[in-house]
Order: structure tokens, then C-alpha cells, then sequence
């Protein structure tokens, strides 16, 4: 068995980053199974042996470190990857308890995935369990003391996104409404968020997640909408501000500040852009929160993209633009 033809099982909940996972390490070679919780896992784990397994350790989602105990207690000697939506202290030790061989800190690509697997298969095949010890926590980092010390801390300072203070967004945000405005009366001219219909549609997709802002970009652009994208709220609204938007795509819960965080602030600058919520967490008290911050629509995130597809053209066609004709 070689890296490239290795049978890999996906556990992860948000079936938009699976499902172009998968796609992504079958076209390297590997052999893939997803499922989306630890009770399925565990009967396909029955059924079919893996090489390696793919799993998240979340705070909400404690599949990883239940696998990993799993693994332990049946004495099944499979490598396990763990995914954390981000590189802390707490998520790194959670993936340490699991007995995890890697750690990668969503948002993640293929390419990192793939090389991961590669890693792990070759320090497996290489390696006596005990000599795997050392260099697995040098990279997981021992609980509670943080990142690697291979990693300087000017490194560490880069790699941790930044996070602005709430007031300072708002000041921002304040301040170049108000430049806005300024400009609009001194010009005559209106510009964003505010802009005309010259042109071909604009959508922002907000997600922490690439895979799902590459799935969503694809199937947009089939039907002659721009796509502008960002990687978490604080930059959604630069783009807002900036270029101009007619319709918003966000997830909820992301990194830093979250959706309802862009929610709240487009309705306290009284920009009237419409927000569609794309969440793969729509409980009764996210879906509830959202409406009161003005949400449109929210939908479930799964594998089928047609519900999205079909409410960002309806909102479209409703605000005045012809689809009929676009990717014809």
C-alpha cells in the first residue's frame, strides 16, 4: 500500500467541504469514504478497513475523539487526522486526547489534506509506534502549552487571524457610511453599497470554509453572477462598502466574528442588501436570531447546492435583473 492508493474515511458534519474532499483526494488517487457522524463511522469501520481516517474534534462535534477512543479500545491501529475549526490551545488538545496523528486547523484545501495522509502513511510505514510519538505531539503541541516550539512566536502572532474589537468595526464602519454620504452629495453620483443595475449581478459568499466558497463560486458563475468572496465578517464588509453588493451569502458560525455579527451590523447601518444564511447548524435558536437580524432565507448546508442556487436567482430576479438569457 502506497500513500497515493490508501483507503481514507472522512468524518466531518458539513457535507459541501466532504463532498468536494472526497472529489479532490479521488482525483489524487486515494480511496474515499465520508460519513457525517461517529455512529456511521463505526459501522463502516465494520464493514471496511481504512489506511487512515479524517476526522473533526469540535467543541459541538466530538466525533474525533470518540473514534480515536474507538480505535484505541478495539485495538485498531489506523492513523487518525484530526480537523479543528481553529488552532487553539483547547481544540489542539482535544485531538491530542484523541490520539490524533496530525492536526489541521479549518479552513482547509485538498492539498493540505493529501499531504497530511502522505505524512502520517509514511511515519507509519517507517516508524515503530513509539519512535511516532515524537514527532506527532511536536507538531499537535502537548495540552495547554500551545503551538510547536519549531513555530516562532512572530510566526504564531501571523498564523492567528486577526480579530478587530467591536467598537472599532462599528467606528468603521460609522466613518465610511459617512464618507459615503459625504461624497454622494458632493458628486451627485451614488456608489456602494448603493449601485446601480449596470452590469451583471453581485454576490457575496461569507464563509470560513474555501471548499464551500469554491462549490458555491462554480455554480453561481453558471448563471452570469460576479462573485465576490470573504473568509469571515470583518471582510465581508469591507467588500460591502467597497465594491457593492446585491445579495449576501453567509454562514453563522465562523471564526472570530460570526454571521449574526454581519447581520446586525448591515441592519445598524440600515443597508438594505439581501441576506440569504447558509448554515450547517439550523437550530431552532441560530434560525430564530438570524430573522432578527433580517436574514431572508436560511438554508441547510448539504450536498445539494439547488436551494441555494434557486434563492439567490429569485431574490435577483426580484430586485430587477433578467436571468432568463444569462449562461445560454
Amino acid at each position: 500500500m502506497t500513500p497515493r492508493t490508501a483507503r481514507v474515511l472522512i468524518i466531518d458534519s458539513s457535507l459541501l467541504s466532504v463532498r468536494l474532499l472526497k472529489q479532490g483526494l479521488e482525483g489524487q488517487g486515494f480511496g474515499v469514504s465520508a460519513v457525517p457522524s461517529k455512529e456511521q463511522a463505526i459501522q463502516h469501520l465494520k464493514r471496511a478497513p481504512c489506511d487512515v481516517i479524517v476526522a473533526e474534534v469540535t467543541e459541538q462535534i466530538g466525533c474525533g475523539i470518540e473514534i480515536g477512543d474507538y480505535l484505541k479500545n478495539n485495538g485498531l491501529l489506523v492513523p487518525l487526522i484530526a480537523l479543528g475549526v481553529n488552532d487553539g490551545d483547547q481544540t489542539r488538545s482535544r485531538a491530542h486526547v484523541a490520539g490524533a496523528k496530525d492536526f489541521l486547523a479549518k479552513p482547509i484545501g485538498v492539498e493540505d489534506v493529501r499531504d497530511s495522509i502522505d505524512r502520517v502513511l509514511r511515519e507509519a510505514s517507517s516508524s515503530s509506534p513509539a519512535a511516532d510519538l515524537g514527532p506527532i505531539q511536536s507538531r499537535l503541541g502537548a495540552p495547554g502549552l500551545g503551538r510547536p516550539s519549531s513555530m516562532s512566536a512572530a510566526a504564531a502572532q501571523l498564523a492567528r487571524p486577526a480579530r478587530a474589537p467591536a467598537a472599532t468595526l462599528a467606528r468603521d464602519l460609522a466613518s465610511t457610511a459617512a464618507s459615503r454620504a459625504e461624497a454622494k452629495s458632493s458628486s451627485g453620483k451614488s456608489s456602494p453599497p448603493g449601485r446601480s443595475k449596470e452590469g451583471p449581478p453581485r454576490v457575496l459568499l461569507v464563509d470560513d470554509d474555501p471548499i464551500v466558497r469554491k462549490f458555491l463560486r462554480v455554480v453561481l458563475e453558471q448563471i452570469g453572477i460576479e462573485i465576490f468572496e470573504a473568509k469571515g465578517a470583518y471582510e465581508a464588509w469591507k467588500i460591502v462598502h467597497r465594491k457593492g453588493v446585491d445579495v449576501l451569502v453567509t454562514d453563522l458560525i465562523m471564526e472570530g466574528h460570526s454571521g449574526f455579527d454581519l447581520l446586525r451590523n448591515l441592519r445598524v447601518q440600515k443597508l438594505k442588501i439581501p441576506a440569504i444564511v447558509l448554515t450547517g447548524h439550523p437550530t431552532m435558536e441560530n434560525v430564530t436570531k438570524a430573522r432578527k437580524y433580517g436574514a431572508l432565507s436560511i438554508i441547510e448546508k448539504s450536498a445539494d447546492i439547488t436551494p441555494v442556487k434557486d434563492t439567490v436567482t429569485q431574490v435577483l430576479r426580484n430586485l430587477g435583473f433578467d436571468l432568463d438569457d444569462v449562461g445560454r
